[in-house]
């Protein structure tokens, strides 16, 4: 007996179907984008000063303002040399 049996989308016959097909069913989205989703509250909350949290330590900020805003975030590239 799994902790979630007593729930009402069991007792209407969901168990049934797969995890994407109850989701459809119950216009939810996946576990995953809602993952992603909070992480992008997050960080726009930590970029905007709604956390006390100083963003220069996570995030790189671009430093030419060509297009767009002055606190764009790029992800930096990695430059590793192994050896054989």
């Amino acid at each position: 007996m799994t902790p979630f049996s007593s729930t009402k989308k069991e007792e209407k016959g969901f168990k049934k179907y797969s995890y994407h097909e109850r989701l459809q069913r119950l216009q939810l989205t996946t576990l995953e984008s809602r993952r992603v989703r909070g992480d992008l509250i997050e960080v726009y909350k930590i970029m905007n000063g709604f956390e006390d949290i100083d963003y220069m330590e996570y995030f790189n900020i671009s430093s030419t303002c060509l297009r767009g805003h002055e606190r764009k975030v790029y992800k930096s590239r990695f430059n590793i040399t192994m050896r054989k």
